[in-house]
C-alpha cells in the first residue's frame, strides 16, 4: 500500500518532485511527525529540530534586522498597491481596469521620485497616453493638481458615465484625476 501512493505515477501532474520526496520521507521516515503539538513528546521533537537550525550560523543580527526590515517594507508596498487597486476597481467601475491597474502600479513610483504634484500625476499617466506628449498632460495636469489641493477627496474626481462615449481629451483629464486620488490615496496611507 505504501509503495502505491508514494509512486509518483499515481499523483497528479502538477506536483513537483520535490513535493513527491517530501511525501515519501514523511511517510518512511524514522521519526513520525508529531501531527498534534499539544502531545509531550511533541516538544522534544520540536526542540530538536530547533538545536539543528540556528540563524545566527547564516547571519549576524545586523543583517538579520536589516534583511527582515527590507522584506516588511516590500510587504507593506504590496499590501498598499493591493489596496489601492481594490480602491480604484470599487471607485471607477465604468473605466477599463487594466487602465486602473497601470495607474495604481505607477502610483507607487512617482510618490518616491517626483515633487510636484501636477509631475506626479503626468508620470503616472504616460503609459496609458502614449499619444500624448509630457508638455501636454502638463497643461492638462496643472489646473487638475493646484485647484483641487484643498477640496475634499471625493469631490476631487467627476462622475463617469461611460468611459468609450468619452472623447480623447476628456479620457486624458479623467485618466489625470483618477491618479490625483490615487495618489491623494497613497500619500494618506
Amino acid at each position: 500500500m505504501a509503495d502505491r501512493t508514494t509512486n509518483p505515477q499515481h499523483f497528479p501532474q502538477s506536483q513537483t518532485q520535490a513535493e513527491l520526496e517530501l511525501l515519501e520521507a514523511i511517510i518512511q521516515g524514522d521519526i513520525p511527525y508529531p501531527w498534534n503539538p499539544a502531545q509531550s513528546d511533541s516538544e522534544v521533537y520540536f526542540t530538536d529540530l530547533e538545536e539543528e537550525f540556528s540563524v545566527s550560523d547564516w547571519l549576524s543580527d545586523a543583517d538579520l534586522t536589516h534583511n527582515s526590515q527590507i522584506l516588511f517594507t516590500q510587504l507593506d508596498q504590496l499590501w498598499s498597491a493591493r489596496a489601492l487597486k481594490k480602491s480604484l476597481f470599487d471607485k471607477f467601475t465604468l473605466v477599463p481596469e487594466d487602465l486602473l491597474a497601470k495607474i495604481a502600479e505607477s502610483v507607487q513610483k512617482v510618490i518616491v521620485n517626483y515633487q510636484s504634484l501636477a509631475d506626479q500625476m503626468v508620470q503616472c499617466t504616460l503609459e496609458i497616453l502614449p499619444q500624448w506628449p509630457e508638455e501636454d498632460l502638463q497643461v492638462l495636469a496643472r489646473p487638475l493638481a493646484y485647484a483641487m489641493r484643498n477640496a475634499e477627496q471625493e469631490s476631487d474626481v467627476p462622475v463617469l458615465e461611460s468611459w468609450e462615449k468619452l472623447s480623447e481629451i476628456e479620457q486624458a483629464r479623467m485618466s489625470l484625476a483618477i491618479a490625483r486620488y490615487a495618489i491623494s490615496i497613497s500619500s494618506d496611507s
